[in-house]
């Protein structure tokens, strides 16, 4: 039996064993007699929650899997002939960045060793001193400079107004962010890939972005990056459904222009445009090979920031999936379907944290009993088990520390109210524009835009769930009903307690940029 073969037989079976512990959990809740109606809500709320969590790392280790071992290496082409190169358009979209970032990047992109290569300043800029400055980059780097009077498609709409200027000899194109340093190698490496394959509609690079040591936003963006790419990345290629991260990727031009351009309809234009590809039937490769390194988000507020556009747009464009689905199901492969709706719903499971923080609140403050089901336990060992693979992994690759790592922890729990805020903006169809994450501190408004409410509200609700759990136990001996939830809430705090660790030190590292 081959590798992937077995792999996906073992996944399977994992996903075969959690439909059985589902219908259990199931049967209990809704058959058995002697509960009280609460008590069935709750524990059929943290069922849910519990099986979407494992859903999602049972997907999670079937790509880490395939990633280690299915992932095929960098394949072999044969030499290439004489002839002219191809010409290659570099796409460099700008919406008020830095000039010095943006230098910076063109800087680089004009060391790039290859032939035939035509650098275009896509500035959709705003603010008439910065459109000035990147005016004069591009004169003083002899590049095309593009200018719109409008906004519309955003990041996409920039991409897809100068792909319409392209003339027809130019076959490739590369889509660089502003904020990348990328190699003088990627054009010689990447074209003859995509030439040794015509079917080849993109080529994605993984995006990589340096940690500051001791600097926890700095290093959990980092590890978020690496985990995403060197697993989940790698994994979704050997399963055919390469992705797009919106830099570092070269696309075939007449493919790009035969879906339309790049998807103008969601801030995530980067997984709609993929999903686009393989709607029609494209291919897509992802090669793990670093090509760029990129400037990671500079305080909590700018991360948040990101992160939100990014729930918030998969949110929507999960919605979109859903309903492809239904109208064309067979224009993708099963697999295919089921791993866009797993990768775009993963915001969704974030959202559902804040679910978990307050359970252990309706168990201890009022006294509703949690049934004995089996799946939220299962859903807590693959919690343990995902997160000491990451943890692990991330240390022997990246060489981060635990205190990093932790404080990392820390701050990704965090982001449940910043998930459960973009869905509830995306499900409800309220308009969000794009904005772009801020590359420099100065840039960022800092501490003051990062909502720190919700947090102080929770532990406050978890603070007094556990005396209230504390003094059951203590009144009527100890239960596992009041037990389990106050560990939880126990949990609970040590995280949420943590990132205001974080956020206390991000504010003071924002008054001492001078910011207020």
């Amino acid at each position: 039996m081959r590798t992937a073969a077995r792999i996906s037989l073992f996944t399977a079976t994992l996903m075969v064993l959690i439909i059985l512990v589902l219908f259990r959990d199931l049967h209990l809740i809704l058959i058995e007699a002697g509960w009280g109606f609460f008590t069935r809500v709750l524990s059929l709320l943290l069922v849910a929650v519990a099986l979407f969590g494992v859903i999602q790392f049972v997907s999670y280790a079937d790509h880490l899997l395939r990633s280690f071992y299915a992932y095929p290496g960098r394949p072999m082409l044969p030499p290439r002939e004489g002839g002219p190169a191809s010409r290659i358009a570099v796409f460099i979209p700008v919406y008020n960045e830095d000039p010095g970032v943006v230098e910076s990047c063109v800087r680089a992109c004009t060391g790039i060793a290859y032939p035939e290569v035509c650098i275009y300043l896509l500035d959709d800029s705003t603010d008439p001193q910065k459109r000035m400055a990147m005016q004069e980059i591009g004169r003083k780097y002899c590049l095309h400079y593009i200018h719109r009077g409008h906004r519309q498609g955003f990041k996409a709409g920039a991409i897809n107004h100068a792909l319409a200027l392209l003339n027809g000899d130019t076959p490739y194109l590369l889509v660089i962010d502003a904020d990348q340093k990328v190699k003088p190698t990627i054009l010689a490496e990447l074209v003859p890939l995509l030439e040794a394959d015509p079917g080849v509609s993109f080529i994605q690079t993984p995006q990589f972005f340096r940690s500051e040591p001791h600097d926890p936003i700095s290093v959990t963006f980092s590890y978020q990056q690496h985990i995403y790419n060197k697993h989940v990345c790698r994994g979704l290629s050997v399963n055919h459904t390469a992705m797009l991260t919106g830099s570092n990727c070269i696309f075939r031009v007449s493919h790009l222009i035969a879906i339309g351009g790049m998807d103008e309809t969601c801030i995530a234009e980067d997984i709609a445009t993929a999903f686009a590809f393989h709607l029609r039937g494209y291919r897509g490769i992802f090669l793990d090979t670093v090509y760029a390194e990129g400037i990671a988000p500079p305080n909590l507020a700018a991360y948040f920031t990101q992160q939100f556009r990014w729930a918030y747009g998969n949110t929507r464009l999960l919605g979109t999936i859903l309903r492809q689905i239904i109208q064309h199901p067979r224009c993708m492969a099963p697999l295919q379907w089921l791993e866009f709706v797993v990768i775009v719903s993963i915001y969704l499971f974030g959202g559902m944290n804040v679910a978990l923080f307050l359970l252990p609140v309706a168990t201890l403050l009022f006294g509703i009993p949690i049934l004995p089901v089996w799946l939220p336990l299962v859903f807590a060992v693959v919690l343990i088990v995902v997160i000491a693979i990451q943890v692990i992994i991330s240390i022997r690759e990246r060489h981060y520390s635990l205190r990093d790592l932790a404080l990392s922890q820390a701050i990704f729990n965090s982001l449940a109210f910043v998930y459960s805020r973009a869905i509830w903006y995306a499900v409800s169809g309220k308009q969000v524009p794009f904005v772009v994450t801020p590359k420099l501190a100065s840039q960022s408004t800092g501490r003051s835009r990062v909502r720190i409410t919700p947090v102080l509200l929770v532990i406050a609700a978890v603070l007094v769930s556990m005396l209230a759990g504390t003094a059951r136990l203590i009144s009527g001996g100890l239960d596992a009903g009041m037990a389990i939830p106050l560990f939880w809430a126990c949990y609970t705090l040590v995280v949420l307690s943590s990132f205001l660790v974080v956020w206390r030190r991000d504010g003071k590292k924002a008054s001492g940029s001078g910011m207020g």
